[in-house]
C-alpha cells in the first residue's frame, strides 16, 4: 500500500466521498492504510454517497433492492449492497442502450446517445417497473396490488405516459434475447406485469386510464424539456405518428390476449 502523510480523519473521509464511482473507492482504500481505516469506520455512508452519485435513479435503485432484499436476508454487508446495485444498474443501463438502438432502428432514428436527464428519467420509470414485477404476482393474494405499487391517480401525466411507453416496448418490440438475458423469468412475472400496466395506464376501458384518450394525438412521454440541445428524444424531432402506430399495436396484441399476457418473444418489426 502507498503510504500517505497524516491527513486529518474528517478531510480523508470527504476524499473518499468526493469519488465518483465505486471502481476508484475501491482503488482507493486498496492503496492505502489511511483512507482504508476511514473506510472500515465510514464504509456505509461513504457507499451510498458515491453510488448515489454514479447511478442514474439511485432512490429507485435502492427500493428495488429493499423488495429484493427482503427475499434473500443474506445480503446485509454494505460492500455487497453496492455490488447488488451496481449489478443492477448495469441491467437498466443495457435496458436503455437497447431501448435507443431498437427504437432508432423502428422509426429511422439516429441511434444518438441520451442526455443525462433522458437516461434519469428512463432509469427511474424501469426501476418502477421492475419493482412491480418482482413484488406483484397475481396468483398470490398476500402481494401487493399493481394499483396499489402503481397507483394511476398519483401518478403525474408525463411518468404516467412513460410506464406506458416503456411497457410497450418490451412488450413489443425489445429482443427475445435481450428479455431471455436480463428480464429473468420474462414469460411468468413480467410480461404479465407489462400487461397490466399497459391496460392499468392507457386502455379505455379501465375508469382512472389517462394516457389512451386519444392515442393518436398524445405526447411522447420520454421528450425531454427544457433548453437542452442534442439527445434522443425532442420536440421537434419526436416520433410522432409511428410512435402511435406502436401504441395501436400495444392496443391489439392486449385485446388478443386476456390473459393479460403476450408471448415472451414477440417482436413487431416496424413495417409502415
Amino acid at each position: 500500500m502507498m503510504v500517505f502523510p497524516t491527513i486529518p480523519h474528517e478531510l480523508t473521509l470527504q476524499i473518499l466521498e468526493s469519488l465518483d464511482n465505486h471502481k476508484d473507492l475501491i482503488s482507493l482504500i486498496s492503496a492505502s492504510h489511511l483512507f482504508y481505516d476511514v473506510w472500515i469506520t465510514s464504509r456505509r455512508s461513504i457507499l451510498r454517497i458515491v453510488i448515489e452519485r454514479q447511478i442514474p435513479g439511485f432512490e429507485e435503485a435502492l427500493e428495488l433492492f429493499h423488495v429484493q432484499k427482503a427475499e434473500s436476508q443474506d445480503i446485509n454487508d454494505p460492500t455487497l449492497e453496492a455490488k447488488y446495485i451496481l449489478g443492477v444498474a448495469r441491467v437498466v443501463s443495457k435496458a436503455c442502450d437497447e431501448f435507443i438502438r431498437e427504437i432508432g432502428t423502428r422509426f429511422s432514428r439516429e441511434c444518438i446517445p441520451m442526455l443525462p436527464e433522458e437516461r434519469l428519467r428512463f432509469s427511474r420509470i424501469f426501476y418502477r417497473i421492475w419493482v412491480c414485477a418482482e413484488t406483484h404476482h397475481e396468483q398470490d393474494t398476500t402481494s401487493m396490488s399493481l394499483q396499489q405499487l402503481l397507483p394511476v391517480n398519483e401518478i403525474d401525466d408525463r411518468d404516467l405516459q412513460c410506464i406506458c411507453e416503456l411497457s410497450a416496448w418490451m412488450l413489443l418490440v425489445a429482443s427475445p434475447l435481450f428479455k431471455a438475458t436480463f428480464l429473468c423469468n420474462y414469460c411468468h412475472i413480467w410480461a404479465p406485469v407489462l400487461g397490466q400496466i399497459w391496460r392499468q395506464g392507457f386502455s379505455q376501458d379501465v375508469p382512472d386510464a389517462r394516457v389512451g384518450e386519444n392515442y393518436t394525438i398524445h405526447p411522447v412521454g420520454f421528450v425531454k424539456t427544457g433548453e437542452s440541445l442534442g439527445g434522443f428524444f425532442s420536440a421537434k424531432n419526436g416520433f410522432g405518428e409511428k410512435w402511435d402506430s406502436m401504441y395501436a399495436m400495444a392496443i391489439a396484441v392486449l385485446g388478443m390476449y386476456p390473459q393479460i399476457m403476450a408471448p415472451w418473444n414477440m417482436y413487431i418489426p416496424y413495417c409502415g
